[in-house]
């Protein structure tokens, strides 16, 4: 017996749209790949289907994330470098000297 995700990992016709749709909104996730389907291709696919179809035909690794930039914080003490550690500065240390 084939069940539902096989038999469209065979539709000639879903394969182009999907990768079209992703190539050209690669930020799409499966929800909103499946919402623009829908909308401009008049074609309903279940979530958990179009998922395990994007995952099937590797569509889900076109998404891309930005390395979030440093904090304020992290900029200072890069700038500031060894000056922020106390305990190097010190050539020898005494109890509650640091604090």
């Amino acid at each position: 017996m084939i069940n539902f995700t096989e038999k469209m990992l065979h539709n000639p016709y879903l394969r182009p749209v999907l990768e079209e749709i992703t190539l050209t909104h690669p930020e799409y996730g499966y929800r909103r790949v499946g919402h623009e389907l829908n909308r401009e291709h008049v074609q309903m696919i279940n979530h958990k289907v179009l998922q395990k179809l994007n995952q099937l035909w590797g569509l889900t690794m076109m998404r891309s994330t930005r390395k979030p930039k440093p904090s304020r914080i992290r900029k200072a003490i890069a700038i500031a470098g060894d000056r922020v550690n106390l305990v190097v500065q010190k050539p020898e240390i005494q109890p509650f000297e640091v604090l």
